[in-house]
């Protein structure tokens, strides 16, 4: 027999004041854990005939690995012009919540039923707008949680409907972090429902969209969550998703249209044949990307080793060269990292540009008829200002201040591989580099990060996985995780594995480095983590304009790194672990040292 309390599902949401999810009132008379059936049918246990519940569906699988109770339902609890909705319009955010069988519905094996204790919120992907399987939680005991963000389909210009000239800030923050609360909240309250138990310990894990979506919990509620698993991050949402055009204009402008993908494979495939043995083995990876410096001219017909076949014209070249580079504004100066060397380049700089690139241009000018064709190269660093300072503040997800993480000693472990064809890897050691300076006091120091917040490379891993680089498992990472929140055994080292090889990822900013020969280079033994890569003319790459100021002659080193250090011929030190803080210095004679510049946003 159990007594259920009140549980309160409130929180403050960015925009528009704040907003309770509303009290869940459970009876105060002792009843007996109900089955999923009685979840469903049941207004005593908290969730039936609940005003904003609707839709409500609960099925029972007896069966197999697979075997949980599930419910789903549509939460509404606002809506109208008051929250950012359209006259007349309801928040409709879908949720599902599977529970391993509590001990009613036959689970047996767990702290009750086959139940772990643990709940595990998992993140979706894309623009969402569907909810996603719960298996791979409930499957291992945890109580597994998904939402659709607050919109049916994965069509990016939600936020444009149904007004397509009036951007939808209730839908937008639904999808940036409300829907996330209310998932989550959710899945802890309708777990203490079927088991009588407070959940003990709840997690986080995600990739790309899911990556972002757990720093928005994190940045705004960490006290809803003791442990993140993070893969590829969509952080800097507004900045990346632009970003993703800068390929196809390239292309349209200096190559006349779209690059054939077999010549882009080929450009990529011959980069990787410039810098493979970099790292002293030869095995179709590149080590560290970022220092790599192979130019597609390289490939253009005619040219001494040019490729037989799929060899480029130079304006091709020059337009793969630019992609490598990133976006850059009419000063010259960088305004987001490029992709990295080694990434697929057709998957953003196709036929076609992502969806989430054109639906962010049209998201900037709340306009779903903005053609992306319209834009040039020389527009790119106002249109990045213009969106940084219309939708920014509202879906970057790139706040630094993780103190109450830190704090109440949650953990973050978050991953990227290097060959990410659709989020540059620089994306993610973007945000960590400015976590690291903001915790240091100024410039960047990782050290002060480690005991809570570790971050790990994947050398030749794609998108959440894939790629020719050996792979990490999604769930062993997981355990990972689990394991340094509940007995504090840190991460140093991440297995990975594929076609016979096995290596390991190490903890930034050290990567693996091979022992040499005759040790065989497709075992992990013959690695060790060593080294920084943290070297001057890889940040340097890095240092891209300031935050809404993306079209002007300026510089903000990200996480405080100092852009005279990068100056040819500069004397002045790039941060403050070969020199003291670069704001100590005075102006590089060779350069200029804007001095205004070096504050953290």
């Amino acid at each position: 027999m159990v007594k259920f309390k009140s549980l309160a599902l409130a929180g403050s949401f960015p925009k528009f004041s704040a907003v309770a999810l509303g009290t869940l009132i459970f009876p105060a008379t002792a009843l007996a854990l109900p089955t999923c059936t009685e979840l469903r049918d049941n207004p005593a246990y908290g969730l039936a005939g609940r005003a904003d519940v609707l839709s409500l569906i609960a099925t029972l699988t007896t069966t197999g690995t697979g075997a949980r109770c599930e419910i789903n339902f549509i939460y509404s609890s606002r809506g109208g012009p008051e929250f950012g909705y359209d006259a007349g319009e309801r928040q409709r955010v879908t949720i599902r919540v599977g529970l391993p069988r509590n001990s009613r519905d036959g689970g047996t094996g767990g702290i009750e039923g086959a139940w772990n204790g643990r709940t595990r919120a998992l993140g979706g992907g894309g623009c969402a707008g569907s909810v996603g399987s719960v298996t791979s939680a409930t499957g291992s005991g945890y109580v597994g949680s998904s939402t659709d963000t607050g919109h049916i389909g994965g069509d990016c210009l939600f936020a444009l409907q149904p007004t397509p000239t009036r951007l939808n800030v209730g839908r937008l923050n639904d999808f940036i972090v409300d829907s996330l609360l209310a998932q989550v909240r959710w899945s802890k309250a309708i777990a203490e429902m079927y088991y009588g138990l407070v959940p003990a310990r709840n997690y986080w894990d995600g990739c790309s969209t899911g990556g972002r979506q757990g720093f928005a919990l994190a940045q705004r509620h960490p006290e809803e969550l003791d442990g993140w698993l993070v893969g590829a991050p969509a952080v800097n949402y507004g900045r990346f998703r632009l970003a993703q055009l800068w390929g196809p204009i390239a292309m349209k402008e200096l190559a006349g249209g779209p690059i054939s993908s077999d010549k882009t494979a080929q450009a990529t495939s011959s980069a990787i044949d410039a810098c493979d043995a970099d790292d002293g083995v030869v095995d179709r990876i590149i080590m560290e990307p970022r220092s790599c410096k192979f130019s597609a001219k390289a490939n253009v017909c005619g040219e001494p080793g040019a490729p037989a076949a799929n060899c480029l014209t130079s304006q091709e070249a020059a337009a793969i060269d630019l992609i490598w580079d990133g976006p850059r504004n009419t000063y010259g100066k960088q305004v987001f990292p490029g992709l990295e060397r080694g990434a697929q380049i057709s998957a953003l700089s196709g036929t076609t540009p992502s969806q989430t690139a054109t639906s962010q241009l049209r998201w900037n000018h709340s306009d779903a008829s903005v053609d992306w064709q319209t834009l040039t190269l020389a527009d790119y660093g106002r249109e990045a200002e213009l969106g940084s300072n219309t939708t920014g503040d509202i879906i970057n997800t790139n706040d630094v201040r993780l103190e109450r993480v830190r704090d109440a000693g949650k953990k973050i472990l978050m991953w990227q591989g290097t060959a990410d064809q659709l989020i540059t890897a620089e994306n993610g050691l973007e945000y960590y580099t400015r976590v690291a300076a903001h915790f240091a006091g100024g410039t960047p120091e990782v050290s002060v990060l480690q005991p809570w917040f570790r971050y790990f490379r994947a050398p030749g891993v794609a998108h959440c996985g894939g790629g020719a680089g050996p792979q990490p498992s999604q769930e062993a990472m997981f355990q990972q995780m689990v394991n340094w929140v509940e007995n504090g055994v840190a991460p140093d080292t991440v297995p990975t594995s594929s076609s016979g090889r096995t290596r390991m990822l190490c903890p930034f900013p050290q990567q693996a480095i091979y022992k040499g020969s005759p040790l065989n280079p497709n075992l992990a033994s013959s690695w060790s983590c060593g080294g920084n890569v943290q070297t001057k003319e890889n940040i340097c790459q890095s240092i891209v304009t300031p935050y809404k100021h993306e079209s002007e002659d300026q510089l903000q080193a990200w996480g405080k790194y100092n852009p005279a250090a990068c100056n040819d011929n500069s004397k002045v030190p790039i941060d403050g672990k070969q020199a003291v803080d670069a704001s100590t210095f005075a102006a590089d004679p060779d350069g200029v040292d804007r001095n205004e510049s070096q504050s953290n946003e």
